[in-house]
Formats: structure tokens, C-alpha cells, sequence
């Protein structure tokens, strides 16, 4: 489980957009300022926020509705699901 970020300087544009709520602004912001490469999960956005599963869960929903963020599954070769890699793109297009 990685995250990859795309086009981060447009952060500040996509903390404009009225579609997003604030706390899938929080949760964007997280993500686009958390290492490159490090492992993220629900868990891991929950541990660093004041907020609970559910309202996490949300805004990963509402990021991903609007085109900031997408989670690609990755197989190992016999298959089996192995990981997830999260793609976060400021500008709104993944």
C-alpha cells in the first residue's frame, strides 16, 4: 500500500472546490502532504485526524467520487489480491 501524488501544487485549487466538504479537504490535504511512497490505509488516517471510521470513510468516498483520488488493487502473480496503491491527483482527474 503506497500512495503516489499527482500535481500537488494544484493543492490549493482543489481546497477551493465546492463540491468537496471540509473534511475531505482534511483528508486531501493529509494525503498530499504525507511522504512519498509511504504506506497508507483507513487506519492510518484515522490514527492522525480527530475524526472517526466513518467520517473517514466518507471522505475517502467523496474524494474518490470527485476525481481526487483513486485506490488501484494490486494481484500478486497466482492472482491474490496483495495491496492497494493510492493515487491522490490535485486536480481532480484520476
Amino acid at each position: 500500500m503506497t500512495l503516489k501524488v499527482l500535481n500537488a501544487q494544484q493543492l490549493p485549487t482543489a481546497l477551493e472546490d465546492s463540491q468537496l466538504k471540509n473534511r475531505d479537504k482534511g483528508v486531501l490535504s493529509t494525503l498530499v502532504l504525507t511522504a512519498f511512497g509511504k504506506k497508507v490505509t483507513e487506519n492510518y488516517l484515522i490514527e492522525h485526524s480527530n475524526d472517526g471510521r466513518t467520517t473517514v470513510r466518507s471522505a475517502i468516498s467523496n474524494l474518490e467520487k470527485y476525481g481526487y483520488l483513486f485506490r488501484e488493487r494490486e494481484r500478486n502473480k497466482t492472482g491474490t489480491y496483495e495491496s492497494t496503491n493510492w493515487i491522490v491527483d490535485c486536480s481532480g482527474k484520476v
